[in-house]
């Protein structure tokens, strides 16, 4: 299950500009990268193996800085080294003679905790390994989930490939970290506060379309002592503690979003 560099590097740069515009098509970023649409969808789907001459024009085109681009094509003279490939182009031969490729071998599985934590389903696909009669594959996490299936299937690669996702004796996915945590409690990464951001969306989402017998939102206006907000932060962590402790446990079949916020209304705060 895992992805060369030059696939993650493709597909991830197709979802940023998708993400920005939801009509953006394959076709559109085969365009922009100057090669046929068909071609990119056989790439993409690793039906086909880039040749080193459209592989710079790619490169090219990306604007990919000097490491990327070298984790870009040594990824790809692996590819033709490992399938043994007779039409193995002289500079794919010369790439494998890279005396970084140590380096950048171990670029290509370095944990970016960035990406399971900016995008929000990343989280969710994990924890749909614990559904009861759910086949976890890019189509039915498309399904559940209301996202691409590019998109599902990206993070599903990505996952497999970082060690959060594994296949268990009968050949089913399993989540292998069971908890994912902050390290710094105290700062608010820019990941983190993309991630908040799209919950806060999902949220919203759901107060206007979900019954309300299936779905809880509450709110509290209050006159506080801020120096007692440290220990109403671990008030709350003990709280979400005890609702995961109740709610993961029967029959799971669904997924479901906990979400608490606790911030000041008054103007001309500090922002950080």
């Amino acid at each position: 299950m895992k992805q060369p560099a030059y696939l993650e590097i493709l597909n991830k740069e197709y979802l940023k500009k998708n993400k920005k515009n939801e009509l953006y098509s394959i076709r559109a970023f085969a365009k922009s990268l100057d090669i046929d649409s068909g071609a990119l969808s056989q790439i993409l789907s690793g039906k086909r193996i880039v040749s080193y001459k459209t592989a710079m024009k790619i490169c090219q085109h990306l604007q990919l800085g000097q490491l990327e681009r070298r984790r870009f094509l040594y990824s790809l003279a692996k590819v033709y080294q490992k399938q043994n490939l007779k039409r193995k182009s002289p500079e794919y031969h010369s790439i494998l003679k890279d005396k970084d490729a140590r380096l950048l071998e171990a670029s290509e599985i370095e944990f970016d905790e960035t990406e399971i934590i900016a995008n929000w389903y990343y989280v969710a696909i994990m924890e749909m390994t614990y559904l009861k009669d759910t086949e976890l594959c890019a189509k039915s996490i498309s399904k559940m989930l209301g996202i691409s299936i590019l998109e599902s299937q990206v993070a599903l690669n990505y996952l497999f490939q970082k060690g959060f996702l594994e296949l268990d004796i009968n050949g089913k996915p399993q989540k292998v970290i069971k908890q994912l945590t902050t390290a710094n409690q105290q700062k608010t990464s820019k990941a983190h506060k993309q991630r908040q951001n799209e919950i806060l969306d999902k949220s919203k989402e759901a107060l206007n379309q979900q019954d309300i017998s299936m779905r809880a939102h509450h709110s509290m206006t209050m006159a506080i002592d801020p120096t007692k907000i440290t220990q109403a932060k671990e008030e709350i962590r003990i709280f979400m503690s005890k609702m995961c402790d109740l709610l993961e446990t029967g029959n799971r079949t669904d997924l479901y979003e906990l979400n608490i916020g606790l911030f000041s209304l008054t103007q001309n705060k500090e922002k950080i």
